[in-house]
């Protein structure tokens, strides 16, 4: 199983409620895509991001896929237009 998690920071935290509803409604969508984990922070301090999105793919190869998919791009791009930092990481766990 290939887990990718992405950290992000918004110039305005109001927004972060209805990126959460957007980021969720790739579940189901994306072929390969086991799940879709959206956290908002708690506590905030100076590193601190603004919400974590965990996404869960069969494999590899299905994360890749879901990169370029349609459904994650458009995701992706009312994500990026409101952002101001992100960070990635992606590991292999077991099933």
């Amino acid at each position: 199983m290939h887990v990718h998690t992405v950290l992000l920071t918004f110039a305005d935290p109001i927004v972060v409620d209805a990126l959460v509803r957007r980021m969720e409604t790739m579940a189901g969508r994306i072929p390969g895509l086991i799940d879709v984990t959206v956290t908002r922070n708690e506590v905030e301090g100076p590193w601190s991001a603004d919400l974590a999105l965990t996404t869960r793919f069969v494999d590899l190869d299905a994360y890749l896929a879901y990169r370029t998919d349609p459904v994650h791009q458009a995701v992706a791009a009312e994500v990026r237009a409101l952002m101001v930092d992100a960070r990635t990481l992606d590991w292999t766990a077991d099933p």
